[in-house]
């Protein structure tokens, strides 16, 4: 019996994805923010790292060192604050995201959405929604405009560091706290190594937007201390501070600071 050139090659996708999924390779995708459709000039606005599932983007640049920065019983199964989870893979110059209903990554994703390595999009949704604040005086600002991402792939600490050292005007960082031996709300867990770091989404630093109340908002960062200062249509303003201690939410440690 003949079999078809195609039909080998989705059986060997098949495998190397299972290998992928049971010895994951642990990158991190990294949506660099912009203003604009070209992802041109200086990078500004929304931007994620999103620690990935399985990878197989050895397949871009094998010159890195791999590590494996995340080791649970679901790698890769991102906590949301809404009681959602989500999950990232990389396939060759592809990054897919897939979005979940529960907590915990299981059963059928309730929508997905795939992007190429190096390619200019704008912020879908399912994303910028994804934003994070904890302030009941926020509500619009997860309908920020003019957001756009470049996609690459992280494989290294040598390039992720830098990512992590930038002063952003508001930065929400999410730990894996499995490995934790303590459930305390003190900044401990936070102050935790990259290795442990599964999510960080952050807004750079003097980012001026509207959100969806027709507000003017810009995102700062002074002294260590991020804030968020909104003008209304009447040029009325008030400056809302951010910075958050260390709080654990299910199986994760968030921060908010700058």
């Amino acid at each position: 019996m003949k079999i078809s050139g195609l039909l080998i090659l989705v059986f060997v996708y098949y495998c190397v994805f299972l290998f992928n999924t049971t010895d994951a390779s642990a990158d991190y995708l990294y949506l660099k923010p912009f203003d604009n459709s070209a992802c041109t000039g200086s990078s500004t606005g929304l931007g994620y790292l999103f620690i990935a599932f399985n990878s197989m983007s050895s397949m871009i640049d094998n010159k890195y060192d791999y590590y494996s920065p995340l080791s649970t019983s679901n790698p890769g199964c991102l906590v949301l604050s809404n009681s959602t989870s989500m999950k990232t893979n990389i396939f060759g110059e592809i990054g897919l995201f897939e979005f979940f209903s529960g907590a915990e990554c299981t059963g059928s994703p309730l929508s997905n959405t795939a992007f190429k390595h190096n390619i200019c999009y704008q912020m879908p949704d399912q994303l910028s929604s994804l934003l994070t604040i904890n302030s009941t005086t926020t509500t619009g600002v997860n309908n920020l405009s003019n957001l756009y991402f470049q996609l690459s792939f992280i494989d290294s600490i040598s390039t992720l560091q830098p990512i992590l050292d930038i002063n952003y005007g508001y930065r929400f960082t999410q730990y894996d706290a499995l490995n934790s031996n303590s459930n305390s709300n003190s900044n401990q867990e936070c102050n935790s190594t990259d290795q442990d770091l599964t999510l960080l989404q952050f807004i750079t630093n003097s980012f001026n937007t509207i959100d969806s109340n027709n507000n003017n908002v810009t995102f700062t960062c002074n002294n260590q201390r991020s804030s968020m200062n909104i003008c209304n249509s009447s040029s009325t303003c008030q400056s809302i501070p951010l910075n958050q201690q260390c709080i654990q939410y299910l199986n994760t440690y968030n921060i908010q600071s700058c």
